[in-house]
C-alpha cells in the first residue's frame, strides 16, 4: 500500500536510438514510493530494454542508480 510519499529515486541516462536526438545522452530520473517498483525499473534499464514513448524518440538506458531520498 502506498502513502504517496516518494522514498526512492532511479537516476538514469537516456541514450536516444532514433529521431533528431539519436546518439545523444540525457540524464533523467524517476521517483517511486516503494523499493520494489524502483528496483524493477532499475532492472528494466539494465536489461538493455529499448523504451518506446508515445511521443518522442526511442531510447535505451546507459546507466541506472537506485537511491533512497
Amino acid at each position: 500500500m502506498s502513502n504517496g510519499i516518494y522514498k526512492y529515486q532511479v537516476s538514469y541516462g537516456k541514450r536516444f536510438t532514433s529521431g533528431l536526438l539519436e546518439g545523444c545522452l540525457y540524464d533523467d530520473f524517476l521517483k517511486f514510493t516503494d523499493w520494489k517498483t524502483a528496483d524493477d525499473f532499475r532492472k528494466l534499464c539494465e536489461s538493455g530494454h529499448e523504451f518506446v514513448p508515445f511521443a518522442g524518440s526511442n531510447y535505451k538506458a546507459e546507466y541506472s542508480i537506485l537511491e533512497a531520498i
